[in-house]
């Protein structure tokens, strides 16, 4: 397979609603407002540090799991040693990333538009990988008749000099990345599409996504590309907020899902890789939220009574929030459930969000008690296969689960995943399985749910014909 150059972005065609990352957005901006400077820009170097962090446990450098992560991130006494028993070199690696992303930051806040140049993207690698001495190379071997992997030094800083074309860690797929020779021309074209104005005007997430999609198309360094894209993407993300912006992070237990959707935009199918980068915005907003905390406040009766009226608000935009969540969760499910059916050509699938919103909601607790059940719809998805003119619908609907009696029992909010109105298949969501992260629990869950959900779909497309 020869290099194919990777598209400009005006062909980078992608579809992409930012109602959601916005409305989490406006719910920081609110919540830093009451928060302390010195809290909240703390608060925001964790992120930092724990996407600085991950970039390097992603591409299997060291293990990690999220309490080294966050000690790392809150420079806890001692997050030292616990590197050093992680292996040689650990230590160094992480601080390397650690400065690397400062020069993120730098480039993000700076100026108004962050300034991208190969050197700047050479200066960054050279950052992230300044104690990697070596790299491993595909050569042939002496008989002529064989490639194997061969040490050789890391040039720190300095483009590929030698074919790099590994294997997809998920379907095993080797990947033709731009030859040497046709590296430099290739970044030089990046460059001037992250310049155009067709990029400056799109929404930062499509940005960060389509930055980092390209310069893994090319594969520019001899190794370090990942951690270089990483880090590229989070200059854009922190265009969203230009006073407390957040970095691209991800997990290292995430990475399936994020090799899975850099495969899919590969293929030309981009709204997966978006979506991915939407939901890493929204974690690391509600990261930053939990590092903030809750004030306490005095005990005074009428000043309680207060708080309690807030929290009831609180409570019913966290389950607003949470539901347009989950249902993109649904929806991007759904859609790889029926990708890995091979469906035939002639199928046409839509997906029509359906919001009912807040005005739906009851506006007190004492209203919530006069609706019985408690069952509040929030968010509906419209799932239609066309096939000639015949047609199936499904209507998905998340659903917000309250009341005073859940809170008071520590189980707090909840969510409900219904096929056509409680038919079919169907399950609950608590509001902790979403914030600040979806968990592993939750994302083998919603997998189980879109395969049974497929298959409903696909039945009722069986019957129209």
């Amino acid at each position: 397979m020869s290099y194919q150059p990777f598209p400009d972005f005006t062909e980078w065609a992608v579809q992409f609603d930012p109602a959601l990352v916005e409305a989490y957005r406006q719910r920081f901006e609110r919540a830093r407002e009451s928060a302390e400077h010195p809290r909240l820009d703390a608060a925001a170097r964790e992120v930092l540090r724990s996407a600085a962090v991950e970039t390097g446990a992603i591409e299997g450098l060291y293990p990690s799991d999220r309490g080294f992560t966050r000690s790392v991130a809150t420079m806890a006494a001692g997050w030292e040693a616990a590197a050093d028993q992680k292996g040689p070199h650990v230590r160094t690696t992480i601080e390397d990333q650690l400065r690397a992303y400062e020069l993120v930051l730098d480039a993000a806040t700076g100026s108004d538009a962050p300034a991208i140049t190969q050197a700047w993207l050479r200066e960054l690698h050279a950052a992230l990988t300044a104690s990697q001495e070596t790299c491993r190379v595909q050569v042939d071997l002496l008989d002529g008749a064989r490639r194997g992997w061969q040490d050789r030094k890391l040039e720190h800083g300095a483009y590929k000099t030698w074919p790099n074309s590994p294997s997809w860690p998920g379907s095993g797929e080797v990947r033709a990345y731009a030859p040497p020779g046709d590296t430099p021309a290739e970044m030089a074209r990046l460059v001037d599409q992250l310049r155009t104005s067709a990029f400056e005007q799109a929404h930062p997430v499509v940005r960060a996504a389509y930055a980092h999609h390209a310069l893994t198309w090319i594969h520019p360094f001899a190794d370090g590309n990942g951690r270089v894209a990483r880090a590229l993407a989070s200059v854009f993300l922190y265009q969203l907020d230009k006073r407390f912006g957040v970095p691209f992070l991800m997990f290292a237990d995430q990475r399936n899902e994020y090799y899975d959707a850099l495969e899919a935009a590969d293929r030309g199918l981009r709204e997966p890789l978006v979506d991915f980068f939407a939901e890493r915005v929204i974690d690391a907003i509600l990261l930053i939220e939990q590092a903030l905390g809750s004030p306490e406040g005095p005990a005074d009766p009428l000043v309680a009574s207060i708080r309690d009226k807030l929290a009831w608000h609180t409570a019913i935009d966290r389950i607003n929030l949470a539901a347009g969540r989950l249902a993109s969760a649904c929806e991007q499910a759904l859609r790889g459930a029926l990708r890995q059916l091979d469906l035939p050509n002639e199928l046409r699938l839509e997906f029509k969000p359906l919001v009912s919103g807040r005005r739906n909601l009851p506006e007190s607790p004492d209203s919530l008690r006069a609706a019985l059940p408690p069952h509040l719809p929030v968010r509906s998805i419209e799932v239609t296969i066309k096939v000639g003119n015949a047609k199936a619908t499904m209507l998905v609907a998340v659903s917000g689960l309250w009341s005073p009696e859940l809170a008071g029992s520590g189980i707090g909010p909840q969510l409900s995943v219904a096929i056509d109105n409680d038919k079919g298949v169907n399950f609950i969501v608590r509001l902790h399985e979403l914030e600040p992260v979806l968990t592993q629990s939750l994302s083998r869950r919603l997998a189980l749910w879109a395969s049974r959900a497929a298959r409903l779909l696909l039945d009722r497309v069986n019957e129209a014909l």
